[in-house]
């Protein structure tokens, strides 16, 4: 046919490099799925009213004092150079067994504490296995 130009094909929609990058992506979330850290790995109650067990009415209050004082219902334990609180866990232990894993334990911090030693109170519950922390409002 004169005047017809072949050289000139119909362009296609290519489905073969959309496909190659979905699958590029989700092999990409995949891994990112995968290699996630669990980052709530202590049960923290939010400050609000207290939820009591069936029968268990006896609450353990941790008081962190601006100084770095920790006190468990008001009898002082440690010092804020005591960095691993011994003395709290061996306590927080004590009690637990006493009264049940499920005793509800309140984390009371005075307003001008510093943040590592509230840190430093979850890391001592999460080593005895705290299973009902929270803080108070």
């Amino acid at each position: 046919m004169a005047g017809s130009n072949t050289s000139e094909g119909e362009i296609g929609f290519q489905l073969a490099p959309m496909i190659d990058l979905i699958l590029v992506m989700l092999v990409f979330f995949m891994i990112q799925y995968m290699n996630r850290e669990e980052e709530n790995v202590i049960k923290v109650n939010l400050p609000g009213p207290p939820v009591y067990g069936l029968k268990n009415d006896v609450e353990l209050i941790i008081g962190i004092d601006p100084d770095g004082t920790v006190n468990i219902n008001d009898l002082p334990l440690a010092e804020a150079s005591d960095r691993d609180l011994l003395r709290v866990r061996s306590k927080l232990k004590e009690q637990m067994e006493f009264f049940g894993d499920r005793t509800p334990i309140v984390i009371s911090p005075q307003p001008d504490v510093i943040h590592q030693r509230v840190v430093d109170v979850l890391n001592a519950c999460s080593a005895i296995g705290v299973k009902n922390l929270s803080f108070s409002g």
